[in-house]
């Protein structure tokens, strides 16, 4: 199995927006629609990824569409099946779709890829992007996640 901290794997409007600006690769990769398409999502060889998704955004994550973690937004961290992004919430928000717990489909009927499942959906917006140099933010949840699954 897989724990992922926020994962990119559908990429992040942030690097839409920066793209023009920035001719790194890594910048160029995480475009959504690249990496939507750099490979089949749903081919893991039966291995489980378990997505935990942050969701303190901040003023300039307004570009990003629904909850996010001021770099990557629910689409992307979910696991959301598709060729492109969405707009996804948590359940307290009356704007968008919830982005479902489990491998459930989400609200609107938005499946997951296969053998992806959401473990942590942050309902309390407290936890961002970055560790902040001590397993800080949701990557601190994940580490608490790998610690008891190791006992």
């Amino acid at each position: 199995w897989v724990r992922a901290a926020s994962g990119a794997g559908g990429g992040s409007e942030l690097s839409d927006a920066g793209s023009w600006a920035v001719s790194e690769p890594l910048v160029k990769d995480l475009k959504t629609t690249t990496a939507r398409a750099m490979y089949n999502h749903n081919n893991t060889a039966n291995v489980w990824f378990y997505m935990y998704a942050g969701a303190k955004g901040t003023l300039y994550s307004g570009i990003l569409p629904g909850q996010d973690d001021e770099a990557v937004a629910y689409h992307s961290t979910g696991g959301v099946a598709g060729s492109s992004g969405g707009s996804y919430c948590n359940p307290s928000d009356w704007f968008c779709n919830d982005l479902t717990l489990g491998t459930a489909a989400n609200e609107g009927g938005s499946a997951k890829w296969s053998f992806h499942s959401v473990s942590f959906r942050d309902d309390n917006e407290s936890h961002n992007h970055y560790a902040n140099g001590n397993w800080g933010g949701i990557v601190g949840v994940v580490r608490t996640a790998v610690v008891n699954s190791a006992n």
